[in-house]
């Protein structure tokens, strides 16, 4: 038994090892969009490797478990950005984990995280997926943190017209996002809204959309906008699930204005929902709900395990 790391070459077998797991009985009769509605990228051979060309673009990468020449396991992860207690910090973070159903409950799992463990030099994280895999982090010694869900359908209310920021938008080019890139890679950039997979990698997703418009929908690149106050500026991406930057200092009152603006720009993209994510207790829940969001009664968890 051996772990590597893939190659381009390798995506044809990946593809059908994962549509095996997905379509026991075959999936040459099922539609695209029920296809990726249950496997993501993983669902169609060329949304596979447009995923594997963001994971090289998020410098990650997939780790194979091979076993007498065949691939029966496999563990996408990326490098990503963080804060930490106001400071930037580097993390490892898994994107996919994936044992071939054929050879589980042997540790291979265990087996692909360790490697990873013992390859890098950061923190890894990790979001679960089910009980199953929320038993095999803790048991690997990963703490979590609960990450609270929050849904607007309705913005209660825009900006008022005496507005204490200058706004501007921004065309979309590659250079905004190879800008947000740099910025959250050097601790410029903090994230103030949307715990959504690792910032590099979730960036490269909006900077270089599939072609067949799966993930974002019949979207172009995701537009920017930037507000500018005195002590920093937003970087506000507008998608259904918004992902909002700071760089610099902004009073929380500053912050509540920009929201009243966003909200009901981002709403009129034609989504029914905004949705938005925060780790517990790092945001003004008060604030949230008085812009016309509600806490989701479902939750996630984000793992992470620290090196010594």
């Amino acid at each position: 038994m051996s772990i590597r790391y893939a190659t381009k070459e390798d995506i044809h077998e990946l593809f059908k090892l994962n549509m095996e797991e997905y379509f026991p009985k075959g999936f040459e009769n099922v539609n695209l969009m029920d296809r990726y509605e249950q496997g993501m990228w993983w669902a169609d051979l060329e949304l596979f490797q447009w995923h594997f060309d963001i994971l090289q673009r998020a410098d990650g990468g997939i780790l194979l478990l091979i076993e007498d020449n065949q691939i029966i396991g496999e563990l996408d992860f990326v490098l990503s950005y963080d804060f930490d207690a106001g400071k930037p910090i580097k993390r490892y973070h898994i994107i996919w984990l994936f044992i071939s159903y054929k050879f589980r409950r042997k540790g291979h799992a265990s087996r692909l995280i360790k490697y990873l463990t013992n390859s890098v030099e950061h923190d890894i994280w990790v979001e679960d997926e089910d009980k199953r895999s929320r038993r095999l982090y803790e048991k690997l010694g990963f703490e979590y943190k609960k990450i609270l869900n929050y849904c607007l359908l309705e913005p209660n209310s825009s900006a008022e017209e005496n507005q204490v920021w200058i706004r501007r938008e921004i065309i979309v080019q590659n250079k905004i996002y190879t800008d947000l890139n740099r910025m959250v890679a050097t601790g410029e950039l903090r994230t103030v809204i949307g715990r959504y997979y690792a910032p590099s990698f979730d960036i490269a997703q909006l900077s270089y959309p599939d072609l067949k418009m799966m993930i974002w929908g019949q979207m172009e690149p995701a537009d920017v906008i930037v507000y500018e106050v005195d002590g920093g500026m937003i970087y506000a991406l507008m998608t259904q699930y918004t992902r909002v930057y700071l760089k610099g200092e902004i009073s929380s009152s500053e912050l509540t204005g920009i929201l009243k603006d966003l909200f009901p720009k981002i709403m009129e993209y034609g989504f029914e929902t905004i949705e938005l994510q925060f780790y517990e207790s790092e945001i003004d829940t008060d604030m949230l709900l008085s812009l016309g969001f509600k806490l989701k009664s479902d939750n996630d968890y984000v793992y992470k395990i620290k090196r010594n």
